[in-house]
Order: structure tokens, then sequence, then C-alpha cells
């Protein structure tokens, strides 16, 4: 297993945050001797010649430091506007019973990039790019099952992720976004997503990437699209994506292909939202953060807030062919929602709030569909308790159905053919950047078979956003 490459980069960032801070105060006031000052020259005070400098133990405390390494990555290029970010999911798991075999895997995400807004003065407009670090080992494959277990498992490569322009224009009402960019960016997410451990939800339903070109958190390709906010409360958004069958598969990707090859397809998806009293979803933006952020579905203080989509997708190009399977064009439909059911102090940024959700991803069993049904629901209950307002818990209950034409190609028939996935885990944010998330997995008839037992699985997330 690859070594995860997290201390080195905390321990990095710290020493040049340190030095940063350092060469300011050295220019700020160059004439002022180091030893026994502070701040401002009003601010002066004397210390002994054993306190030299401007730091003291509780500076190199690890939630000053990552709260002081976020807050230069993102104003350290305010002058142009451009901020940068680097955030590290790390996945530990482990199955001690049940599925093909038993194991334990550590994944490991980690997106860095930058976004620009209005380059060179360029009104309304942007530049976003991200890369991706993938590593670790796909406990999946262990067990044999359908819904990865980890949302962190892309694979052990490098790669360029996301590169696309957007522009922005009356009253933020509109985006136009054109470039390297991944479907999860724009379409078929909702906010309990962020939270879960299991891939099978995180970033979207893994339905939409087993039976199409719907590009994940795994890879993106060419795209020009637009999300339009035409009243309050409804967003439209509409894109088409080059399609191929390679871009979902990790290991060699590195996304650096530019290219359009005669066999690439096409790939489009049309989505209409509702956001009743949603007050993060009144202009139009990214539904999911550039990075792998968090969102929390937030109220404007009138109602209960909610997210509710219908979306449709069809491609000419397919991720797979089953032999004997009718039709060769993958196309499907989904519905997902999320609706707060209750908030302690509605209107109120981060209110303790109960929400649940639920959705259905579906796709005719034809020769190139792999899971024709995807359904799930679940809840978030973020602040459950006063002394911890943002934390959260949650659950979540996710199945899916298999076609004949995949179960023929598996030597297995339909009858019966299932998999399923109950959820359950807690967060506990540290500190702002840091937050751990025990997590816990049973994964009914694994593979859709029958022919592996019920699986256990034990995890732990630790999540680092700067």
């Amino acid at each position: 297993m690859p070594r995860s490459p997290r201390p080195a980069l905390i321990l990095a960032l710290a020493f040049c945050l340190l030095g940063y801070e350092w060469s300011a105060a050295l220019e700020g006031d160059s004439s002022s001797p180091l030893v026994g000052t502070a701040g401002s020259p009003s601010n002066q005070m004397s210390r002994p010649a054993a306190a030299s400098g401007s730091y003291q133990t509780a500076d190199l405390e690890p939630d000053t430091v990552l709260s002081r390494i976020s807050s230069l990555l993102k104003t350290s290029a305010q002058p142009v506007d451009l901020e940068f970010f680097v955030d590290y999911f790390g996945v530990f798991q482990g199955n001690p019973v049940g599925g093909q075999s038993q194991g334990v895997a550590y994944s490991q995400y980690l997106p860095f990039g930058f976004v620009w807004r209005e380059p060179f003065g360029w009104r309304g407009g942007g530049l976003r790019v991200s890369a991706v670090s993938g590593a670790g080992n796909n406990l999946s494959e262990t067990i044999g099952n359908a819904f990865t277990v980890s949302q962190a498992w892309d694979g052990n490569t490098l790669f360029l992720y996301q590169a696309y322009l957007v522009q922005k224009a009356f009253d933020d009402k509109l985006e136009i976004g054109i470039g390297r960019v991944s479907a999860s960016q724009y379409f078929a997410t909702l906010p309990a997503f962020d939270l879960l451990v299991s891939g099978g939800l995180n970033s979207v339903p893994i339905g939409l990437e087993l039976n199409s070109t719907f590009t994940g958190s795994a890879s993106a390709s060419w795209f020009a699209g637009a999300r339009w906010l035409p009243m309050k409360e409804t967003v439209l958004t509409a894109g088409v994506f080059q399609a191929r069958a390679d871009l979902g598969q990790t290991g060699p990707y590195d996304g650096l292909d530019f290219g359009l090859d005669p066999d690439d397809g096409t790939f489009g998806v049309v989505e209409i939202a509702w956001t009743p009293h949603s007050k993060e979803f009144a202009s139009v933006q990214e539904d999911r953060q550039f990075t792998r952020g968090r969102r929390e579905l937030n109220g404007n203080g009138v109602g209960f807030p909610g997210v509710y989509k219908l979306g449709a997708y069809v491609s000419d190009q397919p991720q797979v062919s089953y032999p004997g399977g009718w039709g060769g064009s993958p196309f499907g439909f989904y519905g997902i929602g999320q609706q707060t059911l209750w908030e302690q102090s509605p209107g109120q940024a981060n209110t303790s709030q109960f929400s649940v959700f639920g959705g259905v991803v579906w796709s005719p069993p034809s020769g190139v569909t792999q899971m024709p049904v995807d359904g799930f629901a679940g809840t978030v209950w973020r602040g459950p308790w006063s002394a911890r307002p943002h934390d959260h818990l949650y659950t979540s209950w996710q199945i899916g159905s298999f076609s004949e034409p995949y179960a023929q190609s598996q030597g297995q028939s339909s009858a019966g053919a299932f998999e399923s996935v109950l959820n359950a885990g807690y967060i506990i944010q540290i500190t702002k950047e840091f937050s751990v998330q025990p997590d816990i997995q049973y994964i009914i008839q694994p593979d859709g078979f029958g022919q592996y037992g019920n699986a256990l699985v034990l995890g732990l997330q630790v999540t680092i956003e700067l």
C-alpha cells in the first residue's frame, strides 16, 4: 500500500506558514528587534530572552496550524481573487465477516487546485482547476460487492481532474461553463451525499455511473453547459459531455488526454430543481463545492429548506455492452430530494436541524444496463447535541437490482438479484478544518446473486479541508 503523504503535507504547509508570517513581520518593521516584541509598537510587551520570536507553544497546536494554513490559502492571492485549496480524505476500513473474503484497506482522495474569480478583469468570469492524488486499495474488490464502500477510492494515481471556464451573468441567475468537467459537478447531487463514506451515494447514486458514461469523482471529460434560474426557487441545468467508456476507469487515467477520438460519443443530461426556502440555492452556483467540501442545507428563515431534482440522461456511447441484450444507447431518469423536517432556530446558519433524503435512478434493463433500479433513503441530524452544534449523525439505506443481460454475463439469473446496504455514521467536527468520522456499513447479498454472505464493514474517515 502506498504511504500516505498527509503528515508530510501538513508539516510542509505549517513551515511554509511560519516562514510566510515571519517574513511579513520582518517586512512590516525591519527596524524593530524581534526579541521582546509582539504586534504593533503600541502593543509591545517585554519577554525574557528565552522566549524570543513571535510564536508561543499554543501557536503550533494542530487546530491553530490548520486554521492558519486554511486562511493563508484563501487570502494569499486576494489582490487577484485567486483562492487555493488542499483537502484530504482518508478512509480506513475492514470487514471482519462476510463477503467474498475478509480484509482491511486504506483509501485516499487528496484534491488540490485553485479558483480564480474574474481573471484579468473578466467581469463575471472564472477559471477553476484541480488535480487529485489517489492512493490505497479498494475494499469492495475483497468483499465482491457493487456499492463501493469508500468514496475516497479512485485508484493509485495522480490525475488532472477538472479545468474549466465559467461565465456568470444577470445577477448570478445564469452560469455558462465550458472545459473539462465531471458530470457530478453539476448534476444529481444532494447535500446529504457529501457526508457519506459509502461510494454508493457519494458523490452521486452509483447506478448513474454503472449504467452510463456519467463521470463522478474519478474523471472528467469535455463539457459545455449552463445553469439558469428562471424564477425564484427553480433551477434548470443542461449539459453535453464527451462520452468515453474508459473515462470512468481508474489506474492508468491521468486526465491529460485532451483529444477527441473518432470513436468518442456524446452524453447529455438535463435537470430541473426546486429549492424551497433554501438560502444556499437562492442564486446559481455549483451544486457541490469545487473541492470535496461539504455543503449545508441552510434555510432562509421563512420555512423549512429543501432540494428536489428531476433529471434525464442519454448517450450514444455505452459504458459496457452485455451479450444478448437489446439496445445500444443508454438512457434513464432520476428523481432525488432532501427535505428539512425540523430546525431549532430557523434562518440561522448551521442551526441544529433534522432532514430526510431519498430518491431513485431508473434505467431500462437493456444490454447496456447493469443496475436498472437504484433506490435510496436516509436521514441527517446536524447538531444532535447542544454541545456539538457542528457534528452530524446520519443513516442511509440503498438497494439496487441487476438486469438479466448483466446476470447472464455473470452466469447467473436476474431472479432475486439485488444488493443492499445499511449505513450509519457520526461526524465529529474537531475544528472547522478537521473531522473524524466512524462509519458502519452492512452489505446484504454482496455481488447481488447470493454467492457470498452478508458483510459487515467498520470504518473511520479522517477529513482535512483547507
